[in-house]
């Protein structure tokens, strides 16, 4: 089984940060501003405490309501916050690691500015025989990376890694510049080779991501599993 069957100072209540058009997944880094007085109240709570902060998708329609209990997804993302840097005017710099999927049972009454609920870890289960779905993920993901550039090699490595395969398949959703549901979908799914063959399908499903040349951005995806 997956390892992650504990989390330390997890005692199944999570604060909820919901972020519209954006979908944590498992396994990766990523940094946020905060800046909005409940999320800064929900960063200096988690840092006294767990240092646990839970990323949810806000469904369609969130903007009508954004100040009260807009509509959030029931699967999310467990993170932890690696590194921190409070500001003067109290807003937060913040290095986030997720850590596991979470599905929320239901939401508290509390007196914070933020939203918490009761969740439970939804951890990755082993995977047997995961060489063929390896070798499927490998080709339906290489037409979305350049030739040039350091994401084609970071992928291949990572693909011929020892990481789970659950692992790879949850950064390689998060790096691909695919849509915020399409990656719900994915965050939704638990059984790994269900979520593996349903990103394979999504990419089958459209034309690959294609950098203009003259735009000197770099070419995404990086991937990393620090």
């Amino acid at each position: 089984m997956n390892p992650i069957l504990h989390i330390d100072g997890f005692e199944g209540t999570a604060r909820l940060f919901p972020l519209p058009d954006f979908v944590m997944m498992p396994h990766v880094l990523k940094n946020f501003h905060i800046f909005e007085p409940r999320y800064r109240e929900l960063v200096r709570d988690s840092l006294s405490k767990d240092k646990l902060i839970a990323m949810v998708l806000p469904r369609q329609g969130w903007e009508k309501d954004y100040e009260g209990t807009f509509p959030i997804y029931t699967v999310g993302c467990l993170a932890s916050i690696h590194e921190h840097e409070k500001l003067e005017d109290g807003r937060y710099n913040i290095l986030l690691r997720g850590l596991c999927r979470i599905e929320l049972e239901h939401e508290l009454l509390t007196h914070t500015l933020y939203r918490q609920a009761k969740v439970k870890l939804q951890p990755d289960p082993h995977v047997m025989d995961e060489g063929r779905l390896r070798n499927q993920l490998e080709k339906e993901v290489l037409p979305w990376l350049s030739e040039e550039g350091e994401g084609r090699s970071q992928f291949i490595k990572l693909m011929h890694s020892q990481a789970p395969l659950g692992t790879i398949v949850d950064v390689v959703s998060f790096a691909l510049p695919i849509l915020s549901d399409w990656k719900q979908q994915l965050l939704e799914i638990f059984n790994v080779p269900d979520r593996v063959r349903k990103l394979c399908e999504l990419l089958h499903s459209v034309e690959p991501f294609k950098q203009n040349t003259s735009n000197p951005r770099k070419n995404p995806p990086d991937f990393s599993t620090n």
